[in-house]
């Protein structure tokens, strides 16, 4: 009797593993059993090792997989014959339809030579699988493996292969296969990973403890369960149990290995060290996991570290071994010969100012071994004076050998000291530890220079200026150029470079004839020689601490406004002195707690150094950042550092960290897709650096509060609660969510109404035009030319009259003739009032006091447009009074709106491109009393936009006031509009317009778009039309450009480009009803109207850096903003779920392809010339996109788009809902709020199936309207049809054959669209494009110089260009050579 059993279960056709009898003598071997015969002897259990069997080749058992030989010519001797695969199974078919797919290996039958028809493609291939599948062996499993040890598994494997312990593998084996097992492990999770819980050893060895997890329940014994496990790893992968290793955080910590014993709430673990046993606490965000690559780079830096150390330690000690006096005096002839001049030490690379190592623990005892510094003075060849970081302790005359030069982070700025390179100046992008060698990038060339390690160090030599020169408050004074002295020794005082600065004291600064100039390429006339000091932006990390005095710790905080917004103070003397706030609407909920139960998620740290307040928050790691306010470049700010300080800044660049706004607010995207946000309440320059992953810091002067939002669910509920605090948008009035068209300057009222007569003639829609300076007299505010005085482009200094005449002779009948064509008109007004005595503004505003004051109490003049000038302080509730005032009596020339420019404030002729900091203001005790500049230079934009603002109500109060204003603070969207400033003409520019747009309202500013086409420069057709493209999407559509460019009109650059502009603006035009509902839940609820594309998931990671798509509410727009490369080119990456594509009969390569999310029904309306042509009696269209449910639901809103009836109920809000059932879609109203009577009109359904196609259906509005859903079939062809319709017009070829059906065929007839022709790149005018050579600008006995279109310090960016545009220097430019 036999008796069979397996384990696992299994199909007895499986292979077992059977004894190897060769190997009886094997006593460490483990017997598996799975037949039991009575009448064979039963081995020990552990006498033997079973046997894997391999799987035989079923064609040539004998030989190992050699290819078979083919029947090419079936003959008698084989059955096997190959026959054509193909396509149809119709004999008749011609050529083309039968290509064969290859060739198929069947057996030959008597029915072949009787068979008429071959078989189809789907029979041939599931034939073809069938007959594999037979083929195909069991599938062993693994099951019956489990329990088998590593090692017993591999010579399980090997043995089945002939190989026996103790023997060789094949012919010529000379020794035994030894058998290993490997428990490397990668990251969470692939090849090779083995979860500390399948460590035996490890489980065996725990301690008997009692440990609280994450989740507050109890493991006792050291043991968590299955459950427990899988919470914890769903978190952040550290569960108790784990095996993992420091490798950031305290220096006694790093490179331990051990156990986690204890979680300590989310931030926080216990970990066992491996070796001594001690417990240690540790930060989540400083441990790793084993043998992951943060592990990896952790050991690999400290194996480097401690080479290098030993090495030259032996070297040090070698050196410092007592010796004789002759042997002292030979190493020292060898080193310096005969002269004493070093010949043979080797090379000299001490330089002044770089950062250094000591590398000895013989110099003053070993307490500086390995400590940094920075070399103040070289005294000789190889000797030199050192300021330790740390303690600032001088340490004078050390030898170079007892110094290693010290590297920077990735991209810092390092000198090549020595070798090829020696000299150049640039940023470190690579480099290898192992090879000690690296890549910089020259800073002037923009060259990769490949160097050694030892020859580059971190060069800190462009110190700060605070250090040198302090006023009397201590701050930096916003210096931001390369400032040399030509020809001297000593810098000179203050005064004597910038006239219109004060300080307390300055001290000059002697430079060493031993401390050579470390020269940048190409920076310095080869024919002169001189020393320099670079002025910087603080670099808070590595700043100089002249105080011992350094307060730190963890904030207080107390709940503010509502559930889940936290203030953060460094201790109540601090919440008390806090300054009010100008973000929030009322600064009383800001210092108001309320009672609440919930504590924060994430407590800020702090420090105090030197009267700077550094608050840093940590967050997990994947957290994405976003916001900071106006700011160019990426999306997503990781890796980025901006200074809050409004700056006028022509033809910023991607890396510019001041523009003209300032936002000193950080949203946290958290790995779970929750949002938290974290705003800095205070007025000053502070820095935002996110330079470092998934932390916030926050620098700036002492004190300020923190106020942290959420975390909520969503970014979209965090932006929520920050309207509550800092207010929400605006309401617009809807005539300025049309075109807007403006330039600087239309110089004459013939020609405004020349362009306003050829919008309507070519039939492109339009609602806006805008009046630059030159409308006015002289550039005085509130006034109009009547004797238009023009300036000369080449001539700042001095005004040149060459045409006088009436260019603006009766405003109001200019404004009349635009209504009647259904056109409003804008005005600027800048804060420049001109100084004169007999001009109106400027005699009231002095005679009321009302001008910001210099520190010796006289008003500040700085020059601007007008000459010298006053500027209003707008801290004043009396100023503020006067100046809306002025715009009230302003606005009845008929000023349908007012833009506020150059109101940084921005002044001419001075390189801090601003009034001096020690300017004072008068303020309002509410605002913060009387204060100097610097607190209130970031908000002096959004109180003059306020002003404006109440001027206009104040004017007409049935009317909506529109402003737009270039400077702001977070909170001026309660006022005014934005836009993304002096962009430049090129595709750089276009993509970043999308970025800056979204951060403007991922900061509280829904309403702001850039100048289409660029400012700066000249576009070329296709980068007009694509811009036009996707600015027609934005929440404010308005295209611009500068004086000197060519025009930048829709119709300037030919048919093609016309044609695509008429195109998106047409679109924009049937999309009004939906942008307006979405302003109107902006204003109401503070949601967004413009949101990045990872809105619609935002737990998808890889949706958090896309940045050529954003979305209208359920709306996508992707859009390309690459210029050789059309929508037609690109593969759309959109969020999960349902998107369908659509158009209007309209799509074409430079125009973006629009997406509905599933779920979603959006109004849309007739393509009107201008918003006024509209009416409630329109036929109302709904485009709808059924979700995976069948359900459907969207939102109008309605009034008289202008005045405040709707805040008394003076609207009609109309909630429409989709279902599908039983193949019917009814389409019907679900809710409906206001006051408003539903007017009588058409109803439109248009229900999207994917492609572009769609079903129709017309109704009466507020009637239940039913469609009838087609067959699966129909449905498929209208897609084809549709699609092959949308290819057709893109001018993409397609395979797509005959829809067999007559009507859609002949209403497919589609004609390709006209594409824009590609022409090569204009130049504008002589010094409208940024330079491409670096700039040297002189004013006396100083020098300030642009390198590489630029000044870069320290993160402080600045272009260079016509920069009398803007900050008036109207000094002669000169070429360096």
């Amino acid at each position: 009797m036999k008796l069979s059993f397996s384990i696992p279960s299994k199909s007895k056709s499986k292979p077992k593993p059977v004894a190897d009898k060769d190997q009886s003598d094997d006593n460490n071997t483990k017997q598996y059993v799975t037949e039991f015969d009575p009448t064979e002897t039963l081995q020990p259990q552990n006498a033997q090792t079973p046997i894997i069997q391999p799987i035989q080749n079923e064609y040539r058992p004998h030989k190992k997989m050699k290819n078979i030989d083919l029947p090419l010519h079936p003959d008698s001797s084989t059955d096997l014959c190959f026959e054509r695969e193909t396509l149809s199974s119709d004999p008749a078919a011609g050529a083309s339809d039968s290509i064969s797919f290859g060739l198929n290996l069947r057996h030959s039958t008597a029915s072949d030579s009787t068979q008429t028809q071959e078989a189809t493609v789907e029979d041939v291939m599931l034939e073809k699988l069938r007959y594999d599948l037979k083929r195909l062996p069991e599938h062993r499993g693994s099951e019956e493996f489990e329990e088998m040890p590593v090692e017993d598994f591999a010579k399980a494997l090997l043995k089945g292969y002939g190989w026996h312990e103790g023997r060789g593998v094949g012919k010529n084996a000379k020794e035994d296969v030894k058998v290993k097992q490997y428990t490397k492990r990668t990251d969470k999770e692939g090849l090779g990973f083995l979860a500390a819980s399948h460590d035996s050893k490890s489980s065996n060895k725990s301690s008997n403890f009692s440990s609280t997890n994450g989740n507050g329940n109890v493991s006792s014994g050291g043991s968590v369960t299955v459950e427990q496990r899988e919470r914890e790893r769903n978190k952040d992968g550290f569960f108790v149990g784990k095996e993992i290793r420091v490798i950031s955080g305290k220096k006694e910590n790093l490179g331990l290995k051990g156990k986690i014993v204890e979680r300590l709430g989310l931030d926080s673990l216990v970990l066992r060290v491996e070796k001594s046993g001690e417990c240690v606490k540790v930060r989540v965000s400083d441990v790793a996991e084993l043998g992951s690559t943060k592990e990896e780079k952790c050991l690999k830096e400290l194996k480097e570290l401690k080479i290098r150390e030993e090495k030259k330690l032996g070297d040090w000690d070698r050196e410092r071994k007592p010796v004789n006096k002759r042997s002292v005096e030979s190493r020292e002839s060898s080193k310096f010969g005969n002269d004493g001049i070093g010949k043979e030490r080797g090379v000299q690379w001490l330089r002044s100012h770089i950062r250094v190592r000591i590398i000895s623990k013989e110099l003053k005892g070993g307490k500086l071994y390995l400590k940094k510094g920075e070399v103040v003075d070289v005294v000789g060849p190889y000797k030199c004076d050192i300021s330790m970081d740390e303690s600032r302790e001088l340490v004078q005359s050390v030898d170079q050998d007892l110094l290693e030069t010290a590297l920077p982070r990735r991209g810092g700025p390092v000198l090549v000291l020595y070798g090829k390179h020696k000299g150049a100046y640039g940023n470190l992008v690579q480099r290898d530890l192992d090879k000690e060698i690296g890549v910089v990038q020259d800073s002037g060339s923009h060259e990769l220079l490949n160097v050694k390690l030892e020859q580059i160090a971190d060069e800190s030599w462009q110190f700060s200026m605070e250090s040198v020169l302090v006023g009397s408050s201590g701050q930096l004074r916003g210096l931001t150029h390369t400032i040399s002295k030509l020809g001297h020794n000593k810098l000179p005082l203050l005064p004597s470079l910038f006239p219109s600065s004060t300080t307390t004291s300055t001290t000059p600064v002697t430079f060493s004839p031993f401390r050579p100039f470390a020269s940048r390429k190409r920076r310095l006339n080869k024919k002169s020689s001189s020393s320099g000091l670079m002025s910087k932006m603080a670099d808070h990390d590595q700043a100089k601490v002249a105080s011992a005095d350094v307060v730190s710790g963890d904030m207080i905080f107390q709940p503010i406004l509502e559930d889940g917004i936290f203030r953060f103070d460094c201790s109540v003397d601090s919440r008390v002195a806090a300054h009010p706030s100008l973000s929030f609407i009322n600064s009383k909920d800001r210092d108001t707690p309320i009672v609440s139960h919930s504590v924060p998620s994430y407590t800020p740290a702090f420090e105090r150094v030197s009267g700077q307040q550094i608050v840093k928050l940590e967050f997990p790691v994947g957290t994405s950042f976003y916001g900071t306010g106006e700011v160019s470049g990426q999306l997503e700010r990781t890796g980025k550092r901006v200074f809050t300080w409004n700056t006028d800044a022509w033809g910023y660049g991607s890396g510019t960290t001041s523009l003209y706004q300032s936002h000193p607010w950080v949203l946290a995207v958290l790995p779970n897709g929750e949002a938290l946000g974290v705003l800095a309440d205070t007025t000053l320059r502070c820095e935002i650096d996110l330079r470092k992953e998934s932390i916030i810091q926050f620098i700036a002067p002492s004190s300020y509060p923190v106020m942290t939002f959420g975390p909520f669910a969503s970014p979209t509920d965090v932006l929520k609660s920050l309207s509550h605090a800092t207010g929400t948008a605006f309401m617009p009035p809807k005539w300025s969510l049309g075109y807007h068209q403006c330039r600087w300057s239309y110089d004459s009222d013939e020609r405004v109404r020349e362009i306003a007569r050829t919008f309507r003639e070519k039939g492109i829609p339009c609602d806006v035009i805008w009046m630059d300076i030159d409308y006015m007299d002289g550039f005085r505010c509130f006034t109009f030319d009547q004797a238009c005085t023009l300036l000369d482009d080449r001539f700042l200094d001095k005004f040149i009259v060459f045409d006088k005449r009436e260019r603006f002779r009766d405003p109001q009948s200019l404004v009349k003739d635009l209504h009647d064509n259904g056109f409003k008109a804008i005005w600027m007004l800048d804060p420049g009032i001109k100084k004169e005595e007999g001009y109106l503004t400027y005699d009231s505003g002095s005679q009321n006091d009302l001008w910001i004051k210099k520190a010796d109490g006289e008003p500040f003049v700085g020059e601007v447009w007008p000459g010298p000038c006053v500027f209003p302080d707008f801290t004043q509730s009396k100023v503020r009074s006067w100046w809306a005032s002025l715009v009230k009596d302003f606005t009845s020339n008929g000023v349908d709106g007012i833009w506020n420019d150059m109101n940084e404030p921005a002044v001419f002729k001075t390189v801090t491109k601003t009034m001096p900091e020690s300017n004072f203001h008068q303020g309002d005790e509410e605002i913060g009393g009387c204060q100097n500049h610097s607190y209130y230079h970031n908000v002096y934009g959004m109180l003059m936009a306020r002003s404006t603002y109440e001027g206009m109500k104040l004017a007409n109060e049935k009317k909506r006031p529109f402003v737009l204003t270039r400077a702001g603070f977070i909170g001026s969207q309660r006022y005014a509009a934005t836009w993304t400033g002096d962009n430049l003409s090129n595709w750089e520019h276009l993509h970043m317009s999308i970025s800056m747009v979204l951060q403007l309202g991922l900061s509280g500013q829904p309403l702001s778009g850039p100048d289409i086409g660029g400012f700066a420069g000249n576009a070329t057709p296709k980068l007009f039309g694509r811009w036009m493209g996707v600015g027609a999407m934005f929440p404010f559509c308005r295209g611009h450009s500068e004086k000197g460019t060519n025009d930048h009109e829709p119709w300037s650059f030919g048919e093609q480009c016309e044609e695509v502009c008429r195109l998106a603006l047409k679109r924009r035009y049937r999309l009004l009803p939906h942008i307006y509902t979405l302003f109107y839940m902006a204003h109401t609820a503070g949601t967004l109207v413009a949101t990045p594309t990872f809105f619609a998931d935002p737990k998808d990671p890889g949706l958090r850096t896309t940045e050529n798509s954003f979305l209208l509410g359920p709306l996508l727009v992707y859009s390309s903003t690459i210029a050789d490369q059309g929508i037609d080119k690109l593969h759309p990456v959109l969020p999960k779920g349902i998107w369908l594509r659509f158009d209007f009969d309209d799509s074409h390569p430079d125009l973006p392809t629009l997406y509905l999310q599933g779920g979603s029904i959006i109004p849309l309306a007739p393509p009107h010339q201008h918003v006024g042509e509209a009416n409630l009696s329109d036929d109302l269209t709904l485009l709808v996109a059924l979700d995976q449910n069948g359900l459907a639901e969207g939102v109008l809103f309605e009034d008289e788009g202008d005045g405040y009836e709707f805040t008394r109920g003076g609207y009609l809000l109309t909630h429409y809902v989709a279902e599908l059932k039983s193949s019917v879609v009814t389409v019907r109203v679900s809710k409906v709020e206001g006051s408003w009577k539903r007017p009588k009109r058409r109803l439109h359904v248009c229900l999207l199936l994917g492609g572009c196609a769609m079903l129709d259906s017309w109704g009466m509005d507020g009637d239940v309207l039913k469609i009838n859903m087609p067959t699966e079939v129909e449905v498929s062809t209208l897609v084809s049809a549709s699609e092959k319709q949308y290819r057709t017009r893109l001018g993409i070829v397609t395979s797509f054959g005959p829809s067999f059906c007559p009507l859609i065929d002949n209403f497919l007839t589609a004609e390709c669209a006209k594409h824009i022709p590609v022409e090569e790149e204009i130049s504008g005018p002589k010094g409208v494009e940024l330079s491409r050579v670096p700039i040297e600008l002189k004013n006396g006995d100083w020098t300030v110089k642009w390198l590489h279109s630029r000044v870069e310090i320290d993160g402080y960016e600045e272009y260079s260009g016509i920069e009398y545009r803007s900050a008036g220097c109207s000094e002669e430019y000169n070429v360096i050579e």
